[in-house]
């Protein structure tokens, strides 16, 4: 037989409250009973479990009938739970569609294109923004490219992005993205293990503690300072494309490990 905690988390499964639980399962339990065996088994005061039978009939969980010129509860047929489980589900497939088609609107107005040597300039700030942010690569096809230059460690070695965008990375090598960077030489440079990876290293020892991506229309400017990590995104298709060709230039000067 299901143990009382088990049938409690079913019951909180389609939205009953502690009081509507403790209501069902007395009657479920005892049979049809007066609200005054009710209130005595389940220790709720009269005023409030009236509301909570209301509740329950208003559900169809609970009915009520006269008996001898008294009024006894009782639930209804025990597949009404199944029922309301079953509505709460089509409630959320609903939901979920309406979601779905804000999101392909939201996605058509984004991807209106700027008018020619027209940008857009936003600045995030915080942990948690900045990983939204990085969380954009996915949305690329196989075979494009993400493009970074810059200081190796930036973003991977920054507390609170360190150990979550190592999945981010799995990620984008499974769905075939690739990543091509030209980071500033130092001590431990490493050839790249992962594959759809690609790193070279050059002296850009003056770009300090930063680091540049771009694909696509956007470019993002990594700051990340302790007191307040920020990235800059440029959404400009333009710019991008300089900074491929920039990018191309410092490539062919890079060495690979």
């Amino acid at each position: 037989m299901m143990e009382r905690i088990e049938q409690d988390k079913i019951l909180k499964e389609i939205e009953l409250t502690d009081g509507e639980i403790k209501v069902y399962l007395s009657l479920l339990y005892r049979g049809a009973q007066t609200a005054s065996n009710i209130s005595k088994d389940t220790k709720l005061n009269r005023s409030n479990l009236y509301r909570i039978i209301e509740k329950l009939i208003n559900k169809k969980l609970v009915f009520s009938s006269i008996i001898e010129k008294t009024k006894y509860f009782s639930i209804t047929r025990v597949e009404r739970i199944k029922e309301i489980y079953r509505e709460k589900i089509s409630s959320l497939e609903e939901k979920e569609r309406e979601i779905e088609n804000f999101i392909k609107n939201a996605e058509k107005i984004s991807e209106i294109k700027l008018p020619k040597g027209e940008f857009v300039i936003e600045v995030h700030e915080g942990v948690e923004e900045i990983k939204r942010i990085m969380e954009n690569i996915l949305t690329l096809k196989k075979e494009e490219i993400v493009y970074a230059i810059g200081k190796e460690g930036v973003l991977a070695e920054y507390p609170g992005i360190k150990y979550w965008i190592d999945p981010l990375f799995k990620k984008r090598v499974k769905k075939g993205i690739k990543f091509i960077a030209v980071y500033n030489w130092h001590d431990k440079a490493k050839k790249a293990e992962s594959r759809n990876t690609i790193i070279k290293y050059a002296n850009l020892a003056g770009m300090g503690d930063i680091e540049i991506s771009f694909y696509m229309d956007i470019l993002l400017i990594y700051v990340m300072t302790k007191e307040k990590p920020r990235v800059v995104l440029i959404k400009s298709k333009e710019i991008v494309l300089a900074m491929v060709s920039y990018f191309k230039f410092l490539w062919n000067k890079a060495k690979e490990m």
